[in-house]
């Protein structure tokens, strides 16, 4: 998306590319006519591709065309049989209306070996060449393969360069441009307005597909325009900007060809070099001050950037004349500062945002004020003015957002300063979500800067508002939230101005917290005291803004790398920032009342930015220091001196400075290869300075957090995809090339928005991905992602997606069958399933119904009738109305659907005779649950009633029911017939539910028991049958709400009689006595009730057996009741005699009585036997069983507390007493009590023994052990203690004495002090210390009397000294160092005076004779040297007197006394060294060694004439022919030079390394004119141009004369073919003759007398011979050199002598003089140099060599005339040497004046 500028530049390069022809090399160009004279495009594997990256991109037709016509004239082009008429002298001029552009293209080198790539042409590689990227693929030479990748020859590469080379000499600019048609923007018209560039721009980028698998019906991506129209808009009039600031366009359209890529080309360059100038400085502007701002220069000096570059080889294929080209905005060839500026902001990375622009403004000009002028701005003039006025670094970009928030909802043309002025008092904040840590900080700065200006508006003096001042009644919340909601209700709201609410709170609780994080941090660490100490220095109040100080005040606290910091400061008035009243802190100590004087800042106080910590230490003069280090200097580049006063030169007490923030990521010097992170903190100070010496800082400190990052790119594109109630978004970021690691982003910041609701979250930097779930249906979205680091965010991306709804209410539901376990479900399907509004636009797949959904419940039945509500109200179940629920789920796949359209499904699971509730029926979809339909009740039918048998009893026959078919039956049918009758004819009954019959079973084992249901029929309506052999058949059936049951199966029973079930009662009680089991006796014997028996006795032996087990059951269950484990033992015994069933429990129970009685036995200690008790009791073991035990643990616990008190008591008797009583109780602290008493038995004896040895580290380490065993023994201790105390109090009182005696080191008393140590048991280490130390003042004191020599008894006196010997003892060696230092001091003096005195003194002092007896030696040595002096002297001899003198200085005399002589022998060796130089320079035979020696030797009255006339001979024949050889050189000729380098071999010649670049420039021209002859024959030889071919034959002998190594083959062969090709043309010319005569003679017409020639011929080249004058240095101002090196000095002119009234006549003269040094210095500076005088001249006198030099007013009073001169040195010489030959001599030398001789009057040069 290419919303920004830096990414429309870097997909412009990507669409397009120029490649100047002229930079190619022959293989390239090989390959480049073959592409154009070819199919047009690139391939993959050629060196186009390798070096420019432009495989499969094809050649632009319009230039194409052209090239290709080019090409093919210089033969170059397909194989063809015409001839080329031109002759290579002048380049086609056939360019097409692009050809005349001059493009800045990379320079290339043309002697590199050009390689291609050999990778296949896979369409990933296409791809990567299409993005410009050169593949990483095996090479191979072209040398070898050209034949196969070009389809040209090698015959072509002869041709290839001569043709470079006449493209290169002629400069052409012709150039290839290459597009990529796979680029959107490769087809971008030439030409756009804003409205067609914004729907171009939006046509062509559309969002890229970052999902594999599109969305919607037909899976792909609608084509939605990645760009805003805002955006887009944006982008234009950056561009706008960007060709108007490089001067490329001035209209209203935007130029989007070859302009483009002029301008893309161009912003490239300059990227590269900012990237290096921040390598290299810490910012632009520190590069303009290092290299170019002064207050003389207001451009940038080739020079210096030249200088700048050496230190630079990766510049990234780019030179200093392609920087100078791409900085030069006017193209007048000089680059002004300010045009620097401009060029450099194009290229910044996006910098603050406009709450710091604003803020910055104001702190400057004040509220809404911006320091203009003008009433109008456009916006190139508010981008100049903001980035060359203001200094704010701001991209076209930001320019272009800037100027679009003042000019407001529509675009103007121009704005006025009131739009401004409206745009800096409510700046729009441009946050529509998602407040960053980062604006939080700069809203929060920009607050106290306007609450600072507001009140400054009101009066320039003011300081902040009492509201944002710290002070003692503000520290608790609630008055620290009411006054911020005061700040911000005054401030804030007007500052911020932004339409969403909820952002708006966002910032205002964000400040509202920073608020309180600056209270908290001003209080953090701080006592009360310190506070209170602080406020009474300061007057209470502290700024809770940090970006205001007391003195100074800045816009924000947190800066960008590079970005300029304006800092206000306020030195005087009523107050200061905070308040008046306030007092200034000086060096963080010193509190000065307000307003400080100016001595205490110092003479030129400065601004500067410094590391944070820094504290200032009044020790050693006071100074800085950071930690331990010191800091010993302010970074001159982050330091601004107070600006000056206009009226007077001192230093203003108000206003502004600017400082630039420094680069973090440029390596440090002295550590390659390391940066600095990309967080730091400073901390601008107010330095007080006196001649560049810091002396204090003043005030408090304003901190600053240098960041080097630059915001991330922006988010090129958000998508997301809907999966029901989930979303996938998925983002990518904009691709500006090679991302620098300062603009990687940090995290991820996501908005998720709704009509409702808006939800923020953050995730990691390399995220791409997020799924994000329940989602509302039928609900719009809107999702935002942007990029953030620690400078800010990026522009976000925007998508916008809406939810499918949910699916309508099924229709129609109804159960059309109905079971006992199912039913069958019918309805009809929804109307819509939810895709109507969106269309399944955002869907991965179509919409459609997953499937159907219920929840069914259990409903309790209504019961009418009362006796049925009885019924329910036995049933447990039927207490609540929703017995139970559960969901029912149906799939798509399992439901059918009939022809009407009617979906059918069963339902099962369910329970028979229930009644049920179908709720919540819903039709889903990928939204999930749809709208419910009306809720269904059913009913279940009832199971199908089963009959387990029949009796007869009382009169009725009882049906017992083994089922009765449900809880909810209301009635059953019951049928009966006989056997063999109809079923028709049977009798048939109508039962109630509330009229069966249920008996219980009494007193059995588990409570009453209920007996099956039984149906009550009338015995006398049974069906008549016989007894004996009839029977009945019956069945039946339930009825509910739901309907009927089916019909039971028929039971077919015996004849229904009064005896019904004896046989079967009497076999069921004979089988339970056999097998005695209480409840099955229980139910035989009532079973049996109403039975009529033949024989009763089996009831009654079932009856007696019954009891018998009841009774025995009974008592065991109570001997298990009373858990004594023998009465259970005996009971379980008779249970297992009696064969009781079911005894498991009982045996269980047993067991585990058993083991926990076994446990209660076997518990050892207090812990264990309680655990076991414990067991006991929770298993109710009965209590006199338990109660021993329990008597057996207060034993225990008794004796272990006896155990502990005897611990506690610490005496031996004691202790033992107790562990003899817990002897086999396996007691707890049994152990611990033992080692306890061996301690204190221990402690016991080592104190005894002390107390008898006396010794106090026995007696201090026993009293130890008794501390730490805890021994009571108080009367022993205590005599013990006493003892100690005396003994450490008389051993401290001697340790004082000996301190004192070490201390003061005086052997003989600290001798008697350590004896007495010794006897005080005083620390042998120390005894040992001390007695070392007398030993070694011992030592010290014998050396020092020892000593011998200076050195010996400086070094003993210093270790004395050093060893703090008393001086009494110290001091005699001391006076005797003195002494012995003053006869040193005389000897080196070399008085002989002084030196006899010293050595008296020293005698005095008890020096020893052999120390004194070298002084005495060399005072006898001195008196005999100065004799000898004093007599060569007199006597005028040179190498005696230097003899002497050299014995004189080597015995030490002093210099001053042999001043004399020195003087004497520097006159007679100045003319005997002159005269030696001059010969040896005669022998070198340089001009300016000659000219050197021979003014020395002038200078040194030098005798020898005739050697001073050989040198004046030899300097004029050396600057003749150094000038003639300069005059070849320049001409550059290959006869003239030839002829001069043979003249100059002639004696005396040149020195060789003066010749040597002559005689390489001759080899140059010989082989220059040999390949030219060769090249020009060739072409005469292909045109047969044999007149040529004579004049390059007598040019070629020319060139033998001159020596070059021309071939006699090559002449040879030359003449051979002219002598062919003049007789080819003469017979050509013959035979023309003759046809054109017989034809006139056959048409018999006369010749006509005039011959007009309507054809012209091209004329053969010659040859030019002679000598051209060649002026190369002419006058005027067009054409100049720049000087290397400028000379400036001034020349005294003594005025001549003459009377006062012939002042005339004296400046005629004087001007005569002048004229005469105007030539000599002609000819003492080369010939490229130039003098000029600097004064003003009345009339202009022609000089020497077609110069004009202005001529000096002359001055009628003074007797001198000071000539101001200065010289521009162009030749290759060093103006050290102009300099030394003017003033080798007080006048010039005479040979420069004139040949005549030497004028005494000519000129003194002073420089």
């Amino acid at each position: 998306m290419p919303s920004s500028l830096l990414h429309f530049l870097a997909e412009w390069r990507r669409a397009r590319r120029v490649v100047q022809i002229s930079s190619l090399d022959v293989e390239t160009l090989l390959e480049l006519a073959a592409v154009v004279t070819g199919t047009g495009e690139v391939g993959l594997d050629g060196s186009l591709a390798n070096t420019f990256g432009i495989g499969c991109w094809k050649v632009d037709p319009k230039v194409g065309e052209s090239v290709k016509q080019w090409f093919t004239q210089a033969g170059l082009g397909p194989a063809s049989d015409e001839v080329d008429t031109n002759d290579g002298g002048d380049a086609c001029d056939d360019r097409s209306e692009l050809g005349g552009v001059e493009l800045l293209s990379p320079r290339r080198d043309e002697k590199r070996r050009m390689t291609f790539l050999s990778a296949p042409r896979t369409p990933n590689n296409r791809a990567l060449l299409r993005r410009g990227t050169v593949m990483n693929a095996s090479r191979f030479d072209l040398t070898n393969s050209v034949s196969a990748v070009n389809p040209v020859t090698h015959a072509w590469t002869g041709r290839a360069y001569n043709f470079l080379t006449r493209v290169k000499e002629n400069k052409d600019a012709r150039f290839m441009l290459f597009r990529n048609p796979s680029h959107p923007l490769s087809e971008f018209p030439e030409s756009c307005t804003r409205d067609a560039f914004v729907v171009q721009i939006r046509r062509l980028f559309c969002a890229e597909e970052l999902f594999s698998e599109g969305t919607g019906q037909h899976g792909t991506l609608l084509e939605t325009p990645m760009t805003t129209v805002q955006e887009a808009e944006d982008l234009f009039d950056a561009l706008m900007l960007t060709q108007a600031i490089t001067c490329f366009t001035t209209g209203n359209n935007l130029q989007t060809g070859l302009i483009m890529d002029r301008m893309v080309r161009r912003c490239e360059i300059i990227s590269i070099f900012r990237q290096l100038i921040e390598k290299d400085q810490a910012t632009v502007n520190s590069f303009l001050q290092t290299y170019f701002w002064s207050r003389k220069q207001d451009s940038i000096d080739a020079e210096e950037l030249r200088h700048f570059f050496r230190g630079h080889n990766d510049s990234h294929d780019i030179k200093v004349e392609d920087i100078l080209a791409a900085l030069d905005e006017s193209g007048d060839g000089k680059i002004e500062i300010h045009e620097f500026q401009l060029m450099m902001g194009l290229v910044a990375p996006p910098r603050p945002n406009i709450v710091e622009i604003i803020s910055q403004l104001e702190l400057k000009h004040g509220y809404g004020r911006t320091g203009m002028n003008c009433q109008t701005l456009t916006r190139n003039a508010l981008y100049q003015h903001m980035v060359t006025v203001e200094k704010v670094i701001l991209p076209p970009e930001d320019a272009v957002r800037l100027y679009r928030a003042a000019c407001g909802s529509k675009y103007k043309p121009e704005i006025t300063l009131e739009n401004l002025s409206d745009l800096l008092k409510t700046p729009p904040i441009g946050i529509s979500w998602g407040v960053d840590a980062h604006m939080i900080n700069t809203i929060y700065d920009g607050l106290g800067c306007r609450a600072l200006a507001m009140e400054r508006a009101k009066n320039k003096e003011a300081p902040l508002p009492p509201e944002a001042l710290l002070d003692s009644t503000a520290l608790e919340l609630d008055k620290l939230e009411a006054r911020f909601q005061e700040l911000w209700e005054r401030f804030g709201k007007p500052f911020v101005s932004i339409n969403s609410s909820n952002v708006e709170l966002m910032l205002e609780e964000g400040c509202c917290e920073k608020f309180k994080a600056e209270v908290a941090a001003m209080m953090k660490g701080r006592t009360k005291a310190e506070l209170d100490s602080r406020r009474r220095m300061t007057a209470g109040v502290r700024s809770l803004f940090p970006n205001i100080g007391d003195v100074l005040a800045t816009g924000s606290t947190r800066l960008l790398a590079g970005q300029t910091c304006l800092v206000r400061y306020r030195l005087h008035g009523a107050c200061s920032f905070w308040g008046p009243g306030h007092t200034v802190m000086k060096d963080e100590k010193e509190a000065i009342a307000w307003p400080p004087p100016r001595r205490v800042l110092g003479e030129t106080p400065f601004i500067a930015l410094v590391p944070r910590g820094l504290s200032w230490v009044g020790a050693g003069g006071g100074g800085f220091y950071n930690g331990n280090t010191a800091f010993s200097g302010v970074d001159p580049n982050l330091r601004a001196e107070l600006p000056k006063q206009d009226s007077s030169q001192q230093f203003a007490l108000t206003g502004v400075v600017e400082i630039s923030m420094p680069s973090l990521a440029r390596s440090t010097r002295g550590a390659a290869g390391k940066t600095m992170s990309r967080v730091q903190q400073f901390d601008l100070r107010l330095f007080c300075s006196t001649k560049n010496r810091i002396v204090g800082v003043l005030g408090d400190p304003v901190p600053i957090t240098v960041i080097q990052q630059v915001p991330p790119p922006p988010c090129e594109s958000l998508q997301a995809r809907c999966e029901g109630r989930s979303v996938v978004l998925r983002w990518t970021s904009q691709d500006l090339g090679v991302l620098p690691k300062e603009g990687e982003p940090d995290l991820v910041r996501l908005c998720i928005k709704t009509s409702t609701s808006e939800e923020t979250m953050q995730l990691a930097a390399d995220e791409t991905e997020f799924e994000m779930g329940d989602l509302e249906a039928d609900t719009e979205y809107e999702f935002r992602a942007r990029f953030e680091n620690s400078a800010g965010s990026s522009a976000d991306a925007v998508a916008v997606c809406r939810t499918n709804a949910i699916c309508p209410a099924p229709l129609g539901l109804t159960c059309s069958i109905v079971g006992t376990a199912h039913v069958q479900l019918r309805w009809a399907a929804p109307s819509q399933i939810g895709n109507e509004k969106t269309k399944d636009l955002f869907q991965v797949k179509p919409e459609q119904i997953s499937g159907y959904s219920s929840i069914l419940q259990v409903v309790a039945a209504d019961v009418d009738n009362q006796e049925d509500k009885k019924h329910q109200a036995s049933i447990k179940r039927g207490k609540s109305t929703i017995v139970n629920t559960r969901p029912c789920w149906w799939k798509t796949s399992e439901c059918k659907e009939d022809r009407n359209g009617l979906i059918t499904a069963l339902l099962t699971g369910l329970r028979p005779d229930t009644r049920y509730c179908l709720s919540s029926f819903r039709a889903n979809n990928s939204m999930g649950l749809g709208a419910p339909c009306p809720s269904l009740e059913f009913w279940t039918i009832p199971l199908t009633p089963r009959i387990d048998r029949v009796r007869v009893r009382q009169g009725q026959v009882l049906l017992a029911l083994g089922e009765i078919g449900g809880l909810c039956v209301q009635h059953y049918e019951i049928s009966i017939w006989r056997e063999g009758q109809r079923e028709e004819k049977a009798n048939h009954w109508k039962v109630q539910f509330s009229q069966l019959l249920q008996e219980h079973v009494p007193e059995s084992g588990h409570g009453p028991e209920e007996l099956p249901h039984e149906v009550p029929l009338p015995f006398s309506d049974m069906p008549s049958v016989d007894a004996s052999i009839g029977k009945h058949n019956i069945r039946i059936r339930a009825c509910n709400a739901g309907g009927y049951s089916e019909w039971s199966a028929v039971l077919s029973s015996p004849a229904i009689s009064r005896q019904q079930g004896a046989d079967l009662a009497q076999a069921a009680l004979i089988a339970a006595i056999g097998e005695p089991i209480i409840e099955t006796l229980e139910k035989v014997l009532q079973d049996s009730k109403g039975i009529e028996f033949e024989d009763y006795r089996y009831v009654h032996e079932a009856t007696y057996l019954l009891q018998r087990l009841k009774e025995v059951r009974r008592n065991l269950q109570e001997a298990a009741k009373q858990r004594d484990p023998e009465r259970l033992r005996q009971a379980l015994q008779t249970a297992r005699d009696e064969k009781l069933p079911d005894l498991q429990k009982p045996e269980a129970l047993l067991t585990k009585l058993d083991r926990i009685m076994e446990g209660l036995e076997s518990a050892k200690g207090i812990a264990v036997l309680r655990v076991a008790i414990k067991a006991a009791e929770q298993a109710k073991l009965p209590s006199d069983l338990i109660r021993p035990y329990r008597n057996r643990l207060k034993d225990r616990e008794a004796a272990q507390k006896g155990l502990e008190l005897a611990m506690d008591v610490a005496k031996v008797d004691v202790l033992q007493n107790a562990l003899k009583i817990s002897e086999g109780m396996d007691l707890p602290s049994e152990k611990e009590a033992q080692e306890k008493l061996v301690q204190l038995e221990q402690t016991q004896a080592a104190l005894m023994n002390a107390m008898q040895t006396k010794v106090i580290p026995d007696l201090s380490g026993a009293l130890t052990m008794v501390a730490k065993s805890g021994l009571k023994e108080p009367e022993l201790t205590k005599k013990a203690r006493d003892m100690l105390s005396t003994l450490m109090g008389r051993r401290e009182h001697v340790q004082k004495e000996l301190d004192k005696a070490t201390a003061y080191r005086h052997p003989g008393k600290l001798k008697k002090v350590i004896v007495s140590a010794r006897l005080a048991q005083v620390n042998l280490e120390r005894i040992r210390n001390s007695d070392a130390i007398r030993k070694r003042a011992d030592e010290l004191l014998d050396d020092n009397a020892a000593a011998v020599g200076l050195e010996q008894r400086e070094k003993a006196l210093e270790a004395g000294w050093a060893f703090n010997i008393p001086s009494e003892l110290m001091d005699p060696f001391q006076n005797q160092l003195e002494k012995f230092k003053i006869l040193h001091e005389a000897i080196q003096l070399g008085d002989p005076d002084v030196l006899r005195g010293s050595i008296e003194d020293c005698d005095m002092v008890g020096i020893k004779n052999e120390e004194l007896m070298e002084a005495r030696i060399v005072y006898r040595d001195w008196g005999a040297a100065l004799l000898r002096v004093q007599v060569e002297t007199s006597a005028q001899r040179t190498e005696p007197l230097r003899k002497a003198l050299e014995v004189a200085s080597a015995v030490g005399i002093n210099k001053q006394r042999l001043d004399f002589a020195a003087q004497a022998l520097c006159t007679l060796e100045l003319r005997a060294s002159a005269e030696k130089s001059l010969r040896e320079a005669i022998k070198e035979r340089k001009l300016e060694p000659v000219v050197e020696a021979l003014s020395a030797a002038c200078a040194a009255n030098a005798y020898d004439y005739e050697l001073v006339l050989e040198a004046h001979e030899l300097q004029h024949v050396l600057k003749t022919k150094r000038a003639d050889l300069a005059t070849a050189v320049a001409h550059a000729d290959l006869s003239c030079l030839h002829h001069c380098m043979q003249r100059l071999r002639e004696h005396p010649t040149l020195p060789g390394d003066e010749m040597q670049g002559a005689e390489d420039l001759l080899q140059q021209l010989r082989e220059s004119e040999y390949w030219r002859l060769a090249t020009l024959f060739d072409n005469a030889e292909a045109e047969q141009d044999f007149r040529t071919g004579v004049a390059l034959l007598q040019r070629a002998r020319l060139a033998i004369a001159c020596g070059v190594d021309v071939k006699p083959s090559l002449l040879e062969h030359a003449e051979k073919w002219i002598k062919t090709a003049e007789a080819n043309q003469t017979v050509k010319i013959e035979q023309e003759l003759m046809k054109s005569r017989l034809e006139d003679s056959s048409s018999n017409k006369a010749p006509s007398k005039t011959v007009e020639f309507t054809t012209t011929s091209t004329l053969p080249l010659g040859a030019v011979r002679g000598e051209l004058d060649v002026a190369y240095e002419p006058p005027g101002l067009n054409v100049f050199t720049l000087p290397r090196e400028v000379i400036e000095c001034t020349i005294e002119v003594a005025m001549p002598a003459g009377a006062p009234g012939e002042i005339e006549a004296r400046q005629l003269k004087a001007a005569t003089q002048t004229f005469a040094l105007f030539q000599a210095l002609d000819k003492l500076v080369g010939l490229g140099d130039t003098v000029e005088a600097l004064a003003d001249m009345p009339e202009l006198v022609p000089g020497d060599k077609g110069r004009r030099h202005r001529r000096l007013s002359v001055d009628k009073v003074s007797g001198l005339m000071g000539l101001p001169v200065v010289i521009y040195v162009r030749d290759e010489h060093r103006s050290l040497d102009i300099v030394n030959a003017m003033c080798r001599r007080r006048c010039l030398g005479f040979d420069l004046f004139s040949d005549d001789g030497y004028n005494k009057d000519h000129a003194v040069p002073t420089p």
